[in-house]
C-alpha cells in the first residue's frame, strides 16, 4: 500500500497541507493518480467518463455503461473511480452490495453530518478491479474500497452513477509505475486519522 500519510506530510505544498489539515479534502484523485506515477494529466483524462443517473437519461446512462464495458476489456486492467459522492447508508459496516439510484438529498444530508457547510458534498475513491454485464443489459462493477470494514463494493451501474461518479482509465499509450521516491507498507488497507475525503463546493445548489 502506498503511505499516504507520509506523502501528505512530506509531499503536499502548504497551502495544500493547510486545506486538508483544517478540512481534511485531499484534492483530485486523478491528479494524485498522475503525482505518484509521473502520467501526463492530460492524457490520464482522455480515458475518463462522467456518469449521468440512468432516470435523467437513460440513453445517455446506458452509452455510458457501454463505454465503460468496451474500455475496461480493451485495457484489461483497473479504473480508477472518483468524485463519487458518500450518503449515510454507504458507510455501513459488512454491507457490500448496492443497487439502484440514491435520492440526491441524502449526500448534502451527509455532507452536514459530517459538518461540512450547505453545499459541500463528502466524495470519495475507489478502484474498479472488474465488472460483470447481465442479458438485461444491467451492469455490475466491484469495487476496491480500502476501508477495514467495507473493502469490497458491489455496485450497479444504476447506483454508480447516482453517485456521479468518474471513471478513469489509463490509455495504452501511458506507463504507469511509482516513482521511486514514493513510500509504500506492508498493510492491506491505509487509512489516516482525519479520512480520504475530498470535498466538492456546489454554490449553484446552495439551498441544498
Amino acid at each position: 500500500m502506498l503511505d499516504i500519510s507520509w506523502y501528505i506530510r512530506e509531499k503536499f505544498p502548504n497551502d495544500k497541507l493547510k486545506k486538508f489539515l483544517k478540512k481534511g479534502g485531499g484534492g483530485s484523485a486523478v491528479e494524485f493518480c498522475c503525482e505518484v506515477t509521473g502520467a501526463e494529466l492530460d492524457v490520464m483524462r482522455g480515458e475518463t467518463i462522467h456518469l449521468q443517473k440512468k432516470s435523467a437519461n437513460e440513453t445517455t446512462f446506458q452509452r455510458r455503461m457501454d463505454e465503460i464495458c468496451d474500455l475496461f476489456k480493451n485495457t484489461n486492467e483497473p479504473a480508477l473511480v472518483s468524485e463519487f459522492k458518500i450518503e449515510r447508508d454507504f458507510t455501513t459496516p459488512n454491507k457490500f452490495v448496492y443497487d439502484d439510484e440514491v435520492d440526491q438529498q441524502a449526500y448534502y444530508d451527509y455532507g452536514l453530518e459530517c459538518k461540512k457547510p450547505h453545499g459541500v458534498r463528502v466524495l470519495h475513491s475507489m478502484v474498479m478491479l472488474g465488472l460483470k454485464k447481465e442479458p438485461s443489459g444491467k451492469v455490475w462493477f466491484l469495487l476496491q474500497n480500502f476501508w477495514a470494514s467495507k473493502y469490497l463494493v458491489l455496485a450497479s451501474g444504476e447506483y454508480l452513477a447516482s453517485c456521479g461518479a468518474v471513471v478513469t482509465f489509463a490509455p495504452k499509450s501511458v506507463t504507469v509505475d511509482l516513482k521511486e521516491n514514493f513510500t509504500v507498507i506492508n498493510a492491506h488497507y491505509m487509512e489516516t486519522e482525519v479520512g480520504p475525503e475530498e470535498e466538492e463546493y456546489c454554490p449553484e445548489e446552495s439551498s441544498h
